[in-house]
């Protein structure tokens, strides 16, 4: 196999999830690298924080804030979430099984990640706070392993303390929540300034004690040596169009501490959308006063973001959609289709693969000679994943016959799903017309359209303008083969 070929395993897609044995040849083998050498610098600043700490006995007021915020960018259907999800899975397995472990020259030493559970940031209702959602996530783990652990006599006064920790948290976050308390007295706003201050100090103190009690030993006589950290992961963070903001931003604020990994799954450009709305609403007094306001908004929401997730802390999903494709390849474990593969290491690309599906389902013919991208060819992980079930669940060929259903369902996801994704409006309202006529009308139609189409474009070759226009034709003309 190439250095450079990439490997899209579909059955693992469908699942969600990538094992850690194939990190190292799968499509997102650059993200996870890049995302493991992050661990480690983080794993590395907190402990040199602990090390200055102690070296320094430097006070609360001199304590350094660690960025500890990990970010996988990427448009919708990039693979954000596997990405994300497989690396957690594989943190919350480290140190199984020494044979899987991907990237070996990057080492994290001894050290126990403590996995929380997924958290969809695009399903946090209004009244919801995601410092709520940690605690209430890091409690009932507590409470499903004090259940199954905790009965020894010595872990009695521990046990206690940490409850007393989850209180007193859970008590500032609610009065910092109560909006009726604001604005009653000058005493009152200073009382929940105070909780907002001593929120995160809170919050340390209960996670380093949580991460204390949920070490795997069962005996307090053991080595110390085994670093314990807290994982936290919050998907699709910019899709909360109401709190996308105040998450990122509670975040960046309460959960900056050391033995913390945060991650994220988000759209930049998103997010900048998230930013220059809240930032936006600090101008709207000011109206037509200040000189160049979208400028200044867009200024600071760009240095906003710059701040709490730095260049170097994001890890990108790339999509496909680019010349040379030929080095990504499809293994598909589940291959129903008895399809013949040429190739050595039985795999196939994108484009080859998506053909030979359909024309094992309609018998239709496509032509894969081109290098380029085809219009066909699913231009993300999640269409791809998406295209390849639907060809799944359309019926095998009878003897010499191809299922006539199977034709409906083509012509139903070209009309309803393919023509909006292509096509542009104008050209969408023409597809309509060409659809609604008979076989002979609707040739006649596509042709005056394309006449039409180089009759409006004086001074260019018509040469130039056909290339132009070539995979919107495809397009239009596929409904009629």
């Amino acid at each position: 196999m190439s250095g450079l070929e990439k490997i899209i395993e579909l059955s693992k897609y469908e699942n969600f999830m990538e094992e850690p044995k194939k990190f190292e040849e799968s499509l997102y083998a650059s993200a996870y690298k890049k995302t493991k050498k992050l661990v480690k610098e983080t794993l590395n600043e907190s402990e040199h924080i602990e090390e200055e700490q102690l070296r320094r006995k430097i006070g609360t007021l001199d304590k350094k804030e660690i960025n500890n915020m990990i970010a996988f960018v990427g448009k919708r259907g990039t693979g954000k979430t596997t990405a994300m999800f497989s690396f957690l899975n594989y943190l919350n397995t480290y140190g199984n099984s020494i044979d899987e472990e991907p990237f070996k020259d990057i080492d994290f030493g001894a050290v126990k990640f403590h996995c929380l559970d997924f958290i969809d940031g695009g399903l946090l209702e209004k009244e919801e706070n995601i410092l709520h959602i940690l605690v209430a996530n890091m409690y009932r783990k507590f409470m499903e392993t004090s259940e199954e652990r905790f009965h020894d006599d010595w872990r009695e006064y521990d046990i206690r303390e940490l409850q007393e920790l989850f209180i007193r948290v859970e008590n500032s976050l609610r009065q910092i929540n109560d909006k009726n308390k604001w604005g009653q007295s000058s005493i009152e706003n200073l009382k929940n300034v105070s909780n907002s201050l001593g929120l995160k100090r809170d919050l340390e103190q209960l996670i380093k004690r949580y991460l204390s009690l949920m070490k795997n030993e069962k005996s307090r006589f053991v080595e110390h040596n085994q670093k314990q950290v807290l994982v936290i992961a919050i998907d699709d963070l910019d899709m909360n169009l109401d709190h996308g903001f105040d998450t990122l931003e509670a975040i960046h604020r309460y959960l900056m501490i050391k033995d913390v990994i945060v991650f994220i799954s988000a759209d930049y450009d998103q997010l900048l959308n998230l930013s220059k709305v809240h930032f936006g609403k600090m101008y709207k007094d000011l109206r037509d006063e200040a000189e160049n306001i979208k400028d200044q908004i867009s200024n600071i929401s760009h240095m906003y973001l710059d701040k709490v997730i730095p260049l170097y802390k994001r890890v990108y999903t790339e999509s496909f959609t680019f010349d040379g494709n030929q080095n990504i390849k499809i293994n598909d474990s589940n291959n129903k289709l008895n399809i013949k593969i040429n190739d050595s290491n039985n795999k196939l690309n994108i484009k080859r693969y998506i053909f030979e599906k359909i024309y094992h389902k309609t018998g239709m013919l496509f032509d894969i000679n081109g290098k380029k991208t085809h219009f066909y060819e699913p231009d993300n992980i999640r269409k791809l994943k998406y295209m390849n079930m639907f060809f799944d669940y359309l019926d095998d060929k009878v003897g010499e016959f191809y299922p006539e259903e199977n034709y409906n369902e083509m012509l139903n996801d070209f009309s309803q799903r393919f023509i909006g994704d292509k096509l542009e409006y104008e050209e969408r309202k023409e597809m309509q017309k060409i659809m609604n006529s008979n076989l002979y009308r609707g040739v006649e139609q596509l042709f005056r359209y394309l006449i039409r189409c180089i009759t409006q474009k004086e001074g260019q070759e018509i040469e130039d303008l056909l290339r132009y226009k070539k995979e919107r034709t495809q397009t239009l003309s596929v409904y009629f083969y």
